[in-house]
């Protein structure tokens, strides 16, 4: 289950692929194991700080990280200018906003379908999209921002896929402080979750808006479209295009790119512009 890898792309970038499943993952949180215990902001503050964000829950086996770790190093040693970490989940903070406070969808009704009552429920406390993601393992999201500092690789470019989503995410710790940015796909066939949950593309697109427009990470994020991103870096600059297909029903299709963001170097981060 040794799935971690690095690859060296001569003076330009190291990629290392991270293992997130099988080797060190804690317990994931299960929210119907809470769904009639949150009755407060009190309870939910709670199950997010002590229970979601317990210390020493879990993400990646110590041999990853300290394979990781040397990576790193040796590429600031060398003078890449790019660390890429291919990351199975989104790691950027996305909690869901009140959708049923903002007027966006009507509380659900006791029969409503459970993917309604499960978003209205999570945005009525401020709760992370999905506790099986990194949002789910705050101590472990905190040691691998922790670590890549310690490297000397507070730069690092997120290269994410299992959302069924496109993102453009500028990261930070807890603190607040840069941890990077994150590029998320979308899948070729699968569709995004507001679609595939039967909100219907008027209201999927809303909520697209209201999830960045409620966390601070999320530069934009799309679950509309099927598709890929395309990364081009050079040692100056790089940029990440969000590349579209207009259909996965047969196989002759059209691409079209929705959106672009160059990734510009600043002070020791990276920083999404456009």
């Amino acid at each position: 289950m040794q799935f971690w890898r690095s690859y060296s792309f001569g003076d330009l970038a190291t990629l290392f692929t991270l293992e997130t499943r099988h080797t060190a993952r804690a317990k994931q949180v299960d929210y119907f194991d809470y769904a009639t215990k949150i009755a407060s902001a009190e309870d939910a503050r709670h199950l997010v700080e002590d229970v979601i964000g317990e210390p020493g829950r879990t993400m990646l086996a110590p041999e990853l990280e300290a394979d990781l770790s040397a990576a790193l190093e040796q590429s600031v040693a060398g003078k890449q200018p790019w660390r890429l970490i291919g990351n199975p989940m989104t790691i950027a903070r996305t909690n869901v906003p009140d959708v049923v406070g903002m007027g966006l969808m009507p509380a659900p009704a006791a029969d409503a379908r459970l993917e309604a009552q499960a978003l209205a429920w999570k945005g009525k406390w401020n709760l992370p999209f999905y506790p099986d993601t990194w949002d789910g393992y705050e101590w472990a999201r905190e040691r691998l921002y922790d670590l890549s500092r310690k490297a000397g690789a507070g730069d690092l470019v997120f290269l994410s896929g299992d959302s069924h989503s496109f993102w453009a995410n500028q990261l930070a710790d807890a603190s607040g402080r840069p941890a990077g940015v994150e590029l998320g796909t979308a899948g070729i066939s699968s569709p995004g979750d507001f679609m595939a949950s039967g909100f219907g593309p008027e209201l999927s697109v809303k909520f697209d808006k209201a999830f960045a427009d409620h966390n601070p990470e999320i530069v934009w994020t799309d679950n509309m479209h099927q598709g890929y991103v395309r990364l081009e870096l050079t040692r100056a600059g790089g940029q990440a295009s969000f590349v579209a297909v207009d259909t996965v029903l047969e196989p002759d299709y059209r691409t079209s790119v929705i959106r672009r963001f160059a990734l510009d170097r600043q002070d020791g981060s990276v920083m999404l512009r456009g």
